[in-house]
């Protein structure tokens, strides 16, 4: 894990100090106010379907592709030869 810092209005940090006692209560084991907002990033996170986080091979993987389309379409460009950039954006792996 890593530290990060955020600021909260008071309201906010009461809010949270609350739940976190409730939650100690229930779970019978000490939760923390960090505990709840790791616990409400993930489930955030979780809901986030529509952007997937990509991981760096992905990253690179779609990068070498993209390269290489660009790469054909300069060609033939150059070739006088066109096509529609829909396409090119077929030829974009998912």
């Amino acid at each position: 894990m890593i530290r990060t810092e955020i600021y909260l209005t008071e309201e906010q940090k009461q809010s949270l100090i609350t739940l976190a006692h409730a939650e100690s209560i229930k779970t019978k084991k000490r939760v923390s106010m960090a505990d709840i907002i790791r616990n409400a990033i993930n489930s955030y996170l979780k809901t986030r379907n529509d952007f997937p986080l990509l991981n760096e091979a992905a990253l690179l993987g779609q990068s070498a592709a993209l390269k290489r389309i660009v790469n054909k379409s300069l060609k033939q460009i150059k070739a006088g030869k066109t096509r529609p950039v829909r396409e090119f954006l077929d030829e974009l792996p998912d």
